[in-house]
């Protein structure tokens, strides 16, 4: 699937942002991506949530630039996103459990797209691969009218 292009405004932003010739590295944490991701799935529907517990991975993210002479940083995972950058591309792996019912194509495509867009705007950087996993299928909560 193809990651959506970002809008003429967006453009504009990385443009300016291009010109300005200053030196120096730019780094964040790996969990400001993670968080990052998980902030841009924020009520997706079918999705109860990401799947997973453990960290692995570097705990600095250093963007790279296409002429650098150090390789990109290692695959960083929390709580069931992946993350892996190199020059100003950004592959995320997303582990999901949905809610049953839930069409799994049309929720890969709405966190895909999520995620290109939010890795675009608020880092200037381009979305690879994002790719979605579904680890787990669940029963919707009963409503809370039904219960009564």
């Amino acid at each position: 699937m193809t990651a959506p292009s970002l809008d003429a405004q967006d453009v504009r932003l990385l443009d300016t942002v291009n010109d300005v010739d200053a030196r120096g590295a730019i780094t964040f944490s790996p969990d400001v991506l993670v968080d990052l991701i998980e902030l841009s799935a924020e009520n997706v529907p079918g999705l109860v949530k990401f799947a997973g517990r453990h960290r692995t991975g570097k705990r600095t993210l250093e963007l790279q630039t296409a002429d650098s002479t150090e390789p990109a940083g290692k695959p960083y995972e929390r709580r069931g996103i992946r993350v892996r950058m190199a020059d100003d591309v950004i592959d995320a792996d997303l582990a999901v459990v949905v809610e049953a019912g839930t069409s799994v194509p049309q929720l890969g495509r709405e966190l895909q797209g999520r995620v290109a867009i939010a890795v675009g705007r608020m880092l200037g950087m381009r979305a690879g691969e994002v790719n979605v996993r579904v680890v787990e299928v669940r029963e919707a909560p009963p409503d809370v009218d039904d219960a009564s």
